[in-house]
């Protein structure tokens, strides 16, 4: 990848990015298959991915979303190739076809990252609440583990079923005169009125006794629709049997239990103190970022320094993008959004300018004081990072972050990181009195 940059205006740099002829194939392939999970085309094996788009985007169109997808793709490893971080994304200014075999070159304007000072970087006082277990807690905690190992047993009293109970069922079903396979078993633990079945089974199964059977008929939607879309519904005929209604036993925490459950520990007592002693560790951890978050957000009160306007509009240009996707993963549009009443656009809008600024003085001021202390990052460094984002997944998340391309992102995200972590250490820190974090 061949890349040339200079500046095109106040905080704005060109890049004109050139791909080699013999990267695009590959490139066109992996372009084309994010195109047609975007436009929701099932994959065929028997069609390459380009064409499988093309037929149904149409040529031009196709061409054109792949072009782009082809570029987006680039972005992130032209950025590491030069070391650039960059506020929001790129605006695409000109492209070339993307053909395989052939050059591929495009034109991009971004928004570096500025640099700023800041006028003190003595260390920050906080208040935060003591890393302490609550008095409750460790209880808490055990009852929970004794509810993990609970059990099932026939409820003594005599009575008929009630909607929430759970009940141990016998079933036959036929569907057309044939056996449903899946709706046929000799006990089932079935909770009533869970929407596992439809409502005319859990109805049935109301006001039966323990022994007792009935017969049942209900409908349940096939895999096939009707004209208007909706699925036909189908007969099922059930000969259900309640075998026990069922209440949950809790097994009492002693000696003997914790021995024969507990790997590692033989007495409630050893129960109490690894308990206290995991619950005292989840508490430091979680003053720990507490501490690194108000030591942030205590340097970014120091910030007094004017934000250029292109860094905002590619700020407020990202953090909309964002939302306008998260609203169509929601399955919902912003009209939709505003009419529940969260708030009106311009409300939304200076809401949005509001995140955005916070988390841009957030960044700016961690740059500043990394550059003041010196840092820089090494292998550990990057390790404590992608643990941070991905707990007990950090090969996993430095390998995504590289195969994208993202990996000089990722150095900045761990120089922030670690500045924090040393505003932290150094902050004089005072605890709050109370129940404390745990």
């Amino acid at each position: 990848m061949e890349i040339a940059t200079r500046e095109a205006g106040e905080g704005v740099l060109r890049m004109t990015v050139t791909i080699a002829a013999d990267e695009m194939a590959e490139r066109i392939r992996k372009a084309a298959i994010m195109v047609a999970f975007q436009s929701e085309i099932a994959p065929d094996p028997a069609i390459a991915p380009q064409e499988a788009v093309e037929r149904k985007l149409g040529c031009d169109e196709a061409q054109a979303r792949i072009a782009e997808q082809v570029m987006k793709d680039a972005v992130p490893f032209a950025l590491t190739q030069e070391r650039i971080d960059i506020v929001g994304s790129p605006t695409f200014v000109s492209a070339h076809q993307a053909s395989a075999g052939k050059p591929f070159e495009f034109i991009m304007e971004c928004v570096p990252v500025p640099r700023f000072e800041l006028p003190s970087y003595a260390p920050v006082s906080i208040t935060v609440p003591p890393a302490r277990v609550a008095g409750d807690a460790v209880a808490e905690r055990i009852a929970a583990i004794a509810e993990q190992h609970a059990t099932w047993e026939a409820d003594s009293e005599k009575r008929p079923v009630r909607a929430g109970d759970v009940v141990e069922l016998s079933m036959e079903t036929e569907k057309n005169g044939e056996r449903v396979a899946g709706l046929c078993r000799k006990s089932n633990r079935y909770t009533v009125g869970s929407f596992a079945m439809p409502d005319a089974f859990d109805e049935a199964v109301e006001g039966m006794e323990a022994g007792q059977s009935r017969e049942v008929v209900y409908e349940g939607s096939s895999f096939e629709t009707d004209g208007a879309g909706n699925p036909i519904m189908e007969e099922y005929r059930s000969r259900i049997t309640v075998k026990r209604i069922l209440k949950k036993a809790v097994p009492a925490v002693s000696d003997s239990w914790v021995a024969a459950t507990v790997p590692g520990c033989a007495t409630v007592a050893e129960l109490e103190a690894r308990v206290r002693g995991s619950l005292e560790e989840e508490a430091r951890s979680q003053q720990a970022k507490q501490v690194e978050f108000l030591a942030a957000s205590e340097l970014a009160k120091r910030f007094d320094a004017r934000i250029p306007d292109t860094v905002y509009e590619a700020a407020m240009d990202e953090a909309k993008r964002e939302f306008a996707a998260k609203l169509a993963e929601e399955d919902t549009t912003l009209e939709d959004f505003l009419a529940q009443g969260n708030a009106d656009e311009q409300q939304l809008t200076v809401s949005l300018m509001m995140q955005v600024r916070e988390q841009l003085v957030h960044q700016f001021s961690l740059n500043a004081l990394a550059e003041h202390y010196g840092l820089s990052v090494d292998d550990s460094d990057m390790e404590a990072f992608f643990e941070s984002i991905a707990p007990g997944r950090a090969m996993q998340a430095r390998l995504d972050f590289e195969r994208s391309g993202r990996l000089f992102a990722a150095q900045r995200a761990a120089l922030r990181l670690k500045a924090n972590r040393r505003l932290a250490a150094e902050a004089i820190i005072d605890e709050l009195d109370g129940e404390g974090i745990g």
